[in-house]
């Protein structure tokens, strides 16, 4: 059974006009809500399910900068620094912590493709460096295998995926916006060109602008209206364990697995398809290691031969899988065609 999302109460109805409309509740579309609401501007998020109910809710909940592609890093260390106020500003738990994370090298070839990366951390001073195997083991005592070393970046951290879109959600509506659950976008209308209001299951709501942030279901969206949005699927699926007493803080991964200590003393296990240490996954077929019992495996893999030294006891775990969209060149992309109105975050 999946970990229980925090719940967040919906409007009873939508508004009859807003300045902008959300399609999706995830933490995409919970941020900007959130951000617009503070800056003034009148919001309705509308969510077909309730708040952080797919992919937002079920991630792997880092927040990193090392491993990025280059293009994206100027945009991660300004999400990192909005990640470290972010309790603060929702005056809630989202599970935030700069904890740091590790990617471990199985072999010398992994070991240079990592340390390659940090050419492009260098020049944003970033706090990532190259570890021995024995400065790995020191961060995670118990830690076995014998690994040809890793990069380690102290100041990248993770959030609880059922606790930080709901929290910001809540914020959001104490800023004044309007939050509708079980309340699907069906259409748009449109005037002289432009937006001039959102078709839901509960009505409609005059805006004039409009912020696409449906996840995996984007790119259905936008085919109902003609426009072409490049977007993969990929299959994803992670474990966690029961409560487990010690084990590291650090978030890592290497080989086949990663891995995440919850807030309520789990662990979130992750099977990482081969290859997708320190760089993106651009082809549908890395989601192949994840069905077929590829997290399964990886699972036993890790508590019978890594992260088992680590705990004081055998995970004892359950399973959940979720539909990740990507972008097809697996780059942060934001669309502008045919309509001035429009905007798209997804993946």
């Amino acid at each position: 059974m999946a970990p229980r999302v925090d719940p967040v109460r919906s409007d009873h109805a939508p508004p009859a006009r807003a300045d902008v409309v959300i399609v999706g509740g995830g933490i995409i579309g919970t941020s900007t809500a959130l951000f617009l609401a503070e800056k003034g501007v009148s919001v309705a998020l509308c969510e077909k399910g309730h708040i952080a109910g797919e992919q937002s809710s079920r991630n792997w909940g880092w927040c990193r900068k090392m491993g990025r592609d280059p293009r994206e890093i100027p945009l991660i260390i300004e999400s990192l620094r909005l990640w470290q106020g972010m309790n603060q500003r929702v005056e809630g738990e989202t599970g935030f912590r700069q904890c740091g994370i590790m990617y471990l090298a199985e072999n010398p070839a992994e070991l240079a493709q990592l340390e390659s990366w940090l050419d492009h951390a260098r020049q944003y001073q970033l706090d990532t460096r190259l570890l021995t195997l024995a400065e790995a083991r020191d961060l995670m005592p118990g830690m076995t295998g014998n690994w040809a070393g890793a990069l380690y970046t102290p100041s990248d951290g993770k959030a609880e995926p059922q606790r930080g879109a709901p929290a910001i959600a809540e914020m959001a509506r104490r800023r004044g916006a309007a939050i509708v659950t079980q309340c699907a976008v069906r259409g748009l209308d449109t005037a002289a060109g432009r937006i001039s209001a959102v078709v839901t299951e509960k009505g409609e709501i005059a805006c004039g602008s409009v912020v696409l942030a449906g996840g995996a279901w984007s790119r259905l969206f936008c085919g109902n209206l003609g426009i072409e949005l490049p977007q993969l699927k990929v299959l994803a699926s992670v474990m966690r364990t029961e409560p487990i007493e010690g084990g590291p803080e650090i978030s890592a991964s290497g080989g086949l697995f990663g891995f995440r200590k919850r807030m309520d003393g789990c662990f979130a296990i992750i099977c990482r398809p081969r290859g997708c240490i320190g760089k993106n996954c651009a082809s549908g077929s890395a989601s192949a290691g994840l069905r077929n019992g590829g997290c399964r495996g990886a699972g036993h893999w890790i508590s019978r031969r890594r992260l088992r030294p680590c705990v004081s006891s055998t995970p004892s775990p359950t399973s959940l899988s979720w539909i990740a969209p990507k972008p097809r060149s697996a780059r942060p992309f934001r669309c502008f065609a045919r309509w001035s109105w429009r905007r798209a975050g997804a993946g």
